[in-house]
């Protein structure tokens, strides 16, 4: 029942320690495509994903903000993404 999820880089999974990132999402490439072009393509309906850039501790973390669907699963390459619980 959360509007959002979020995706973080730079951070420790276990430990969630702050070690940084030289993720770029505006630099990322998937084949010839920008990453937002080539999700755009394979999502559907395509999410509004927002990335923002922090510097935590003196590191940099990167956090994609990602909405929860309303009307209907989101589907990723024609295979529906559900999550119950």
């Amino acid at each position: 029942s959360k509007p959002f999820g979020f995706l973080v880089w730079g951070i420790q999974d276990l430990l969630h320690a702050v070690v940084g990132t030289t993720f770029d999402p505006s630099t990322v490439k998937h084949g010839n495509q920008p990453l937002e072009i080539w999700l755009s393509q394979k999502l559907e309906p395509f999410p509004t994903l927002q990335f923002g850039v922090a510097d935590v501790e003196g590191r940099r973390v990167v956090v994609a903000s990602i909405p929860a669907a309303t009307r209907s699963p989101v589907k990723f390459d024609n295979h529906a993404m559900v999550r119950i619980g």
